[in-house]
């Protein structure tokens, strides 16, 4: 993803274009990838909670 940002970002830099919107692009792909990345590590916790009690309460 940062490969693809500084793509980007040089081929703008050569026309002689504003860079600020490949910019702000690379800072919304990153922050939604934290984002995604913590819930679902969140979800695979307490899944995995859920999953743990459920079995020992069969056994």
């Amino acid at each position: 993803m940062v490969a693809a940002i500084l793509f980007g970002i040089l081929l703008s830099a050569g026309k002689g274009e504003d860079i600020t919107g490949f910019i702000s692009l690379g800072c919304m792909l990153t922050f939604a990838s934290i984002v995604i990345a913590t819930f679902a590590g969140v979800l695979q916790r307490l899944v995995k909670g859920i999953v743990d009690i459920h079995y020992l309460k069969m056994i």
